[in-house]
This record gives structure tokens, sequence and C-alpha cells, in this order.
């Protein structure tokens, strides 16, 4: 009766968990790794924050999320600001295939997309001869994303008492 999940590329089945067992997981990893600092999750792209505060939003721990992230950074809006001379609209596919070549990575895939701009990031920053430490300032000083939306649900309280106040009838 649980559900599993069949990677069509590796022919197998993969470990699954219970969603809010894997978000408290990650969460748990996210407190683990940023205790004592600041901890900034880099995107390609904003679509994913969102739809990873949509997620969380569902169990009721977007809470945890905000509290052990400092901020949240867009790679595309990083590469516009910090490396002019490269399309900040290009594909992570396409950025792979520049700056990681030879490497493999199963993109749309939380982790593996993980990996592959992990991997853009440092071999972007060490061909261009960036060292960590300037790199981690430049991220620090980027636009932050901010969440233009908050998930609310249906049948809470707050929504059928505004329900109520703005249909009386």
């Amino acid at each position: 009766g649980k559900r599993q999940v069949f990677d069509m590329s590796r022919r197998m089945f993969l470990p699954t968990a219970d969603p809010r067992e894997g978000f408290e997981d990650f969460l748990s990893w996210l407190e683990e790794i940023g205790a004592g600092r600041e901890l900034v999750l880099v995107s390609h792209g904003n679509a994913d924050i969102l739809v990873l505060d949509r997620n969380l939003a569902r169990y009721h721990l977007q809470e945890r999320l905000y509290s052990a992230v400092s901020h949240f950074v867009d790679f595309q809006d990083y590469v516009q600001v910090h490396f002019k001379d490269v399309s900040s609209r290009m594909a992570l596919r396409e950025l792979v295939k520049i700056f990681c070549a030879g490497r493999n990575f199963r993109l749309h895939c939380a982790d593996e997309d993980a990996r592959a701009l992990q991997c853009v990031c440092w071999s972007l920053h060490s061909m261009r001869g960036v060292p960590p430490a300037q790199y981690n300032s430049n991220i620090a000083r980027m636009r932050r994303i901010s969440i233009k939306s908050i998930t609310i649900p249906k049948n809470c309280r707050e929504i059928k008492e505004l329900a109520g106040r703005l249909n009386p009838g």
C-alpha cells in the first residue's frame, strides 16, 4: 500500500517517504547545516522556491524553513550581476553543457538539479578565478527572493471569518 516511484532511466524503484516525513527530514538537515550561521538557498530561477513554500505550507512547516534559511537567491539574477558575459536566462541544461562538460545530471529531479547547479557554480567561479570567500560575499549581497503569496487552508478559522465579513448574507 505504500507509494513507490519507478525510475525509468535506471529501471529501478526508488526509496520513498511520506511527504510530511520527507519535508521534516529536509528541514532537519537545513537546521543542522545552518546551525549558528547564515544559510542561503540558491535556485535556478525563483519558481522552485515558490513550489517549496506551497508544499511546506500544506503541512504547516514553512515557518521552520524561514527560521532555518537566512534568504533565497536566484542564480539567474546572480549570473546577470556577476558574470555579464554569460546569458542569465540560459537553461540549467545549457549551463551544465558549458561549465560541467562530461558530467551527467538527471535534470528536473530535485536532488540532481541541486547537484547540477552546484557544479555550475563551482566551475564558473573556478574558471573565472573567483575565490570561495568572494563568492560567498557576492551571494550575501544579492537581492533576496521574496515570497509574494501565502497559503491558507480553505477551512481555517481566519478564512471563514473573512468570508463572513465580505459576504455577511
